[in-house]
């Protein structure tokens, strides 16, 4: 499933390597040099798993990001909820939320 340009799948592991390095906040969150710096690290790892884990303490060194996935909640919304669209960051625009009081 894709959700705003982030992949939620089977694989965690995939998942992980495509948010890390080639989703849209990756290239919001690195500059160009950088991103290719890790993709090709990536590219050439002998475990990437661990190449992997290597990129993503460094983002967190360089505060480029926080890390969600580590932690989370999850809330149960009412169904006339909408506009909860979540993009690439994992992030909502709060202003775009409303109640759809037709469906009430």
């Amino acid at each position: 499933m894709w959700v705003n340009n982030f992949l939620v799948g089977d694989d965690p592991f995939l998942d992980h390597y495509y948010w890390l390095l080639l989703c849209e906040s990756a290239t919001n969150l690195l500059t160009p040099f950088k991103q290719q710096q890790w993709l090709t690290e990536a590219r050439h790892a002998d475990d990437l798993k661990e190449t992997l884990s290597q990129i993503e303490h460094r983002y967190l060194t360089q505060h480029r990001v926080i890390p969600l996935w580590k932690k989370s909640i999850a809330f149960q919304s009412h169904q006339t909820l909408r506009g909860t669209n979540i993009n690439s960051l994992g992030f909502m625009n709060i202003a775009k939320i409303w109640f759809d009081k037709r469906e009430s």
